[in-house]
């Protein structure tokens, strides 16, 4: 065998985050957030009411997290501050609008006129087209606010939208703009009624229905909702019992008995009947009367072959192909007549309908005329047989689609009846809750007076017509959606059909098109980005002008071009193109456009492109997190992950369904299928060779040379030492496959982590965050998948395979890491609504509408489902509707670019590496390739040098050479060449060790300071200042209850600080009662008399009572850079005063002397001073201590605060490590 050759490498680990003076008490668990994006106010300053930071922190119980992992909140484009009251403007005046960090007056929009109407024309049933960037949210929630302020009350509306993250960034944007200074009587009411108002997602809206009326619904008092896994593991249950069902049943051992000689298997009609789940609404209550199954008339075949053996004779030479084809024909016109079951019939059948004979045969070994007779007949019983065939099929399939009919619609009751729904069954429901009860449509026409529906585009079909039942006044209930009429004002719709880019969750743009184009309502667009620099904006116009142009009746909607609104940007034309047609195979293609994409990342940093800050809104040079890769499928992920490595791009996969094909999970997986498995060698091999038991093939080739086998049950040759790696793995293998008998998936994946020490070996790689965040994803799925009921370990890797496959459509969940400064690849579907700097669309090398031919479900439009298995097993009506299917994958293939390249806000990077045998109609890549090179002033090439590449940050030590001869393992150890000086090796090595202690000093000193930590930073810190933590009174801090995480102090301090939280500081309303709760649940409810009395004379502090009048915020959590150093801190009350703002801290601390408390607490003070100054770019004008005691309240201010500002400062700059400087990377 030839030389295998391992490179052995070492990486420099960083230091472990954190340090003896960050104050992890006051985190709550919570990730530590950049800072918020600043705001300007037009006076300069910025208003509180624009911080995203500040959040009241509310005493309540935290929801469990969910079992699946979420897609976060998208990052939210700034909303435009509101205008104060009188100073309205209307079409035509300037508008001022935020872009990221300022406020900046711009002339007149484009589309102004249909931005006023957006908000102010609420007697219209306005239908919004706003293309990417366009601020569609923000003319959202202005009508949402206009309305209000006009008098609805928010209970009155009902705001629909795509997404959880998207329904949670609108009601905070709501919330936002009702909570102003100037908030009058109306903005109040709203604010109020704002959590329980109907801002969600139309699932979520439909489940309100739903839970308000179960009876009417037919469900119980109390209904669930399935999560995701929940559904596939309940279909699971059910699938199994109906197939054993129906292999059992005698009535329908012919339709099975013909699947089977057909090739139809279980596999394909358990696709099919998840297909009819997702789709039940369309199935008739009660499948249709079929005769019994037709017999297999075999005439038509049989007649024209017997006409063609009976001139076989006249064959001048026996070995002429068509001769000898008439005598295997022969033989089977004798198998014809010995048939005499359909079955038998069919088998047979499968010879005959394939071959194709225009060439057989030679000419001068027949009369003349009689060979293209003979191809003539012979092709005649082709056609027959296949008709035959494909009328056999469309029967079988009928009926088998009766049964997935059946077992769907009796999987519905079932779950109406238990009342465990899933997600579709919500839309369904709510449908015919409304036309079967007027009561209902009546309560909910009267309720809901205003309906806004956002991202139309993308939702489902039957979205519409609850709207319109809801709008509606007078109405027959049978009536389609069409015919169903509604009040002018009443339905708000906003969307754009270029983004429509989820036909496979039944999202269907002829739907979008008909209803935009409808008599009862007002199309308005948006068109001015405030997204994309102008150089990206005139790519994208110029190439979906010529993609898209006019449209397509029914599949496509017209271009409508964007202005943008950002001026240009620094440097060259912000889109580049890389690559264009290439040779090799579709694997060597990949490879080739990933190597040049990785450079040309390492290029983009190199050359420093320039990205506007989200904070400053100034331009600057870019980060590894600016920059996002955009994918449409999973298929190139291996060869952009190899080259990203090589080239030394750090990169995260954020996409949940790109997960499971990262190699970690691949060899966790590799690892759980041989212990659920022992007898699958491939999943054995793949094990032992992974990191968990790190086997290679020299350990594995030398333990088979000695005799040993690669079998769980097999003991190990004689001889073998214990420690042998494959003898180790083996018997560890073989324990975890008997512990998979008890244990449930969950477990087991947790245990080989454990057990295997993944987590530590992830240490190993170039990326251990990564590796740690995969496998956690893992685990997380699998108890899920345990807390949904889930089976076996099989069942879990069965499912596990469900969600690699490329065809299954999982849901795509962001998994964020806002604090690892590296490029993220996401799919294109899981990008949309969110924006990045510096966009790279990778992977496009592929045909438009590109799909496989797998089972699936096409629908007449009389909903009558059409099926097809696999080519050639359709019923008759599935080939027509799979071509208009592959038409509209089409469109949506354009669609889906459209959403790529729009997610650009600086710069745009194009891969236009194609196969060069393809056409610009024929291919992705290619055709936006053309179109680059057809415009060529938008766009530019890469200089001609080559991109640097990364440096390397490994050391190699040397190299590891396997000779495997037969019969003989030999290893030789090739260190590297040593130094040819060894002074100056030894030279070298010392100022290694000099560099590397330099920087564990540097990297000892934490980058992450609490405020109540800062006075401990210098070596000469104050003695009275006492341990973070300690209030002063020397009682114990019990941390062990999760409530009390997150605040520092006493029992009786946590107590006081949590009433004064929660009561209302001008009454004092239900004081008693609020005390007595907190002191329970501090776990000292003897003491609530004293917790009551400390409050009380808070409330009757000076500052305390000024505060109940004026704005003012308790328990803040800020997060703010403060001389680079990220200083975090919760902030009891902070209040906009006469002079500035001010910043209260209630003091619990028994002493005699208030002002003895001014050392201790004066550098606390002054640190949350600077955070607020940092993240408002507001100076703090006073800070005061509320010392509490049993004499009443005392005020003491903190004297000369800029002085204390500066020695915070000072211990800063001293006493800490600034984030992203050389303490952070530690060489090894």
């Amino acid at each position: 065998m030839g030389a295998l050759r391992v490179h052995l490498r070492t990486r420099a680990r960083g230091p472990v985050r954190g340090g003896p003076h960050h104050d992890r008490r006051r985190d709550r668990g919570r990730a530590l957030p950049r800072p918020p994006r600043s705001s300007v106010h037009p006076s300069g300053q910025t208003p509180l009411r624009a911080l995203p930071a500040l959040r009241v922190r509310r005493r309540v119980r935290a929801r469990p997290r969910g079992r699946v992992a979420e897609r976060p909140p998208r990052p939210r484009a700034p909303r435009p501050p509101r205008p104060r009251r009188g100073d309205r403007r209307g079409p035509g005046r300037e508008p001022r609008r935020r872009r990221r960090g300022r406020v900046v007056t711009t002339p007149a929009l484009p589309d102004h006129a249909a931005r006023h109407d957006i908000a102010h024309a609420h007697d219209l049933t306005l239908f919004v087209e706003a293309g990417a960037g366009t601020g569609k949210t923000h003319s959202l929630v202005e009508r949402v606010v206009t309305l209000i302020r006009d008098g609805v009350p928010i209970e009155d509306l009902a705001v629909i939208t795509f997404t959880e993250a998207a329904a949670a960034e609108l009601r905070d944007r709501v919330r936002g703009a009702l909570d102003t200074v100037d908030a009058g009587e109306a903005e109040s009411r709203a604010l109020a009624g704002l959590d329980g108002a109907a801002i969600s997602t139309l699932h979520g809206f439909a489940q309100r229905i739903l839970a308000e009326n179960p009876l009417e619904a037919g469900l119980p008092p109390i209904i669930e909702v399935h999560s995701e896994i929940g559904a596939q593991v309940e279909f699971e249950r059910r699938w199994r019992a109906f197939l054993d069902q129906l292999l059992d049943d005698p009535d329908r051992a012919e339709v099975v008995q013909r699947a089977v000689v057909l090739g139809i298997e279980p596999a394909h009609l358990k696709v099919l009947a998840r297909t009819l789940e997702d789709s039940w609404d369309r199935l008739p209550s009660r499948a249709p009367d079929r005769p019994p199954l037709g017999p297999i008339d075999l005439e038509p075949v049989v007649a024209p072959l017997r006409a063609a053996v009976a001139r076989r004779a006249e064959c001048l030479d026996d070995s002429d192909a068509v001769a000898r084809l008439l005598d295997e024909r022969a033989v089977w016109l004798g198998q014809a007549a010995a048939a005499t079951t359909a079955v038998e019939r069919l088998q047979i059948l499968e010879p005959i309908c394939s071959g194709k004979y225009g060439r057989r045969g030679a000419k001068p070994n027949w009369p003349a005329g009689t060979l293209e007779e003979l191809r003539s007949l012979l092709t005649d019983a082709t056609d027959a047989a296949q008709a035959a065939r494909a009328h056999a099929v469309d029967d079988v399939l009928r009926r088998l689609l009766d049964d997935l009919g059946r077992f769907t619609l009796a999987g519905v009751e079932e779950r109406r009846t238990a009342g465990r729904l899933h997600f579709h069954d919500l839309l369904v429901m709510t449908r015919q809750l409304l036309r079967s009860s007027a009561a209902v449509r009546r309560r909910l026409h009267d309720r809901y007076r205003h309906l806004l529906v956002d991202e139309f585009q993308d939702t489902d079909p039957i979205q519409i017509e609850i709207a319109r039942l809801i709008a509606a006044t007078d109405l027959d209930v049978d009536a389609p959606w069409e015919d169903i009429a509604t009040p002018p004002g009443r339905i708000f719709f906003v969307g754009d059909p270029k983004q429509s880019i989820y036909r496979f969750r039944r999202a269907d743009i002829r739907l979008y098109l008909r209803v935009r184009d409808g008599d009862d309502t007002d199309e308005r667009v948006l068109s001015t980005s405030f997204r994309s620099v102008p150089g990206i904006v005139e790519w994208v116009n110029r190439a979906f002008a010529e993609i898209m142009g006019a449209g397509t009746a029914g599949a496509q909607p017209a271009y409508n071009p964007l202005t943008p609104a950002r001026p240009h940007g620094p440097g060259d034309l912000p889109v580049v193109a890389i690559g264009g047609p290439i040779e090799g195979s579709a694997s060597e293609r990949r490879a080739t456009a990933s190597d040049d994409l990785a450079r040309a990342l390492h290029r983009a940093m190199d050359d420093a492109w320039q990205v506007e800050d989200d904070r400053t809104g100034q331009w600057r040079s870019p980060r590894w997190s600016d920059i996002a890769v955009l994918v449409p499928t999973r298929t190139g992920l291996p060869e952009l992950r190899a080259a990203f490595d090589r080239v030394g791009v750090p990169y995260r996969i954020e996409a949940s369904s790109l997960v499971w094909l990262t190699q970690e999970v691949r060899d966790l997986l590799s690892v759980l299928r041989a212990i659920d498995d022992p007898t699958d060698q491939l999943a054995l091999v793949a094990a032992l060779r992974s990191p968990a038991f790190g086997c290679g093939d020299d350990d594995l080739a030398r333990y088979a040379v000695g005799g040993g086998r690669l079998d769980l049950r097999a003991d190990p040759p004689e001889g073998t030492p214990d420690d042998d790696p494959v003898v180790a793995g083996l018997a560890a293998l073989r324990e975890l496959h008997d512990a998979a008998t008890w244990d449930e998936p969950s477990a087991l994946v947790e245990r080989v982590v454990r057990e295997r020490h993944l987590m530590e070996l992830a240490t190993a790689t170039p990326r251990p965050r990564d590796v740690w965040r995969r496998l956690r994803f893992v685990a997380d799925q699998a108890r899920a998948y345990a807390d949904a009921e889930g089976g076996t370990l099989r069942d879990f890797l069965e499912w596990t395979d469900l969600q690699a496959d490329e065809s299954a459509r999982v849901s795509e969940t962001i998994l964020p890491e806002t604090d690892d400064d590296a490029v993220r690849v996401l799919t294109i579907h899981a990008s949309k609504g969110l924006e990045f700097p510096i966009v790279a669309v990778a992977g496009i090398d592929r045909d438009p509408g590109e799909m496989r031919y797998g089972p699936n479900v096409q629908w007449t439009d009389d909903h009558v489902p059409e099926a097809s298995v696999r080519s050639g097993l359709t019923t008759t009506g599935h080939a027509e509707l799979w071509e208009r299917e592959k038409e509209h994958e089409v469109h949506e293939s354009w669609r889906l670019m459209y959403v790529a390249t729009t997610r650009a806000r600086d710069h745009l990077l194009l891969c236009v590496h194609h196969d060069a045998s393809r056409g610009p109609e024929r291919n992705v890549a290619a055709r936006l390739h053309a179109i680059c090179t057809a415009h060529p002033d938008t766009w530019r090439p890469l200089p001609s040098e080559e991109a640097t590449a990364a440096p390397a940050s490994d050391t190699e030590l040397g190299q590891l050479t396997l000779d495997l001869e037969p019969g003989q393992l030999t290893l030789d150890l090739e260190a590297a060449p040593p130094a040819a000086d060894p002074d100056a090796r030894h030279q070298d090595r010392a100022r290694w060790i000099a560099d590397r202690a330099a920087r564990l000093a540097e990297a000892a000193r934490p980058s992450v300071v609490a405020a109540t930590a800062v006075a401990g930073l210098l070596p000469a810190a104050d003695p009275a200042s006492p341990p973070p933590g300690d209030d002063g009174d020397g009682a114990p801090v019990d941390e062990a209850e999760p409530w009390r995480r997150g605040r520092a102090g006493t029992t009786i301090g946590r107590a006081v600080h949590a009433t004064l939280q929660t009561v209302d500081l001008a009454s004092g309303a239900d004081l008693p009662a609020i005390a007595a709760a907190q002191a329970a649940a501090e776990g000292i409810p003897g003491r609530a008399p004293e917790v009551e009395r400390l409050a009380r004379a808070a409330l009757g502090a000076p500052s305390i009572v000024a505060a109940a009048r004026r704005p003012h915020w308790r328990e803040l959590y800020l997060g703010a850079e403060v001389e680079g150093v990220l200083c975090e801190g919760y902030i009891d009350l902070l209040v906009e005063g006469d002079h500035g703002l001010e910043v209260i801290d209630h003091k619990t601390d028994r002493t005699p002397d208030p002002q003895a408390l001014i050392p201790r607490y004066r550098l606390q003070t002054a640190t949350y001073a600077l955070m607020v100054e940092a993240t408002l770019g507001r100076p703090v004008a006073r800070c005061l201590l509320v010392v509490l005691g049993p004499e009443g309240a005392t005020e003491v201010e903190i004297p000369d605060l800029a002085a204390a500002t500066d020695e915070v400062r000072q211990r800063l700059r001293v006493g800490a490590r600034p984030r992203g400087s050389v303490g952070d990377a530690v060489p090894g």
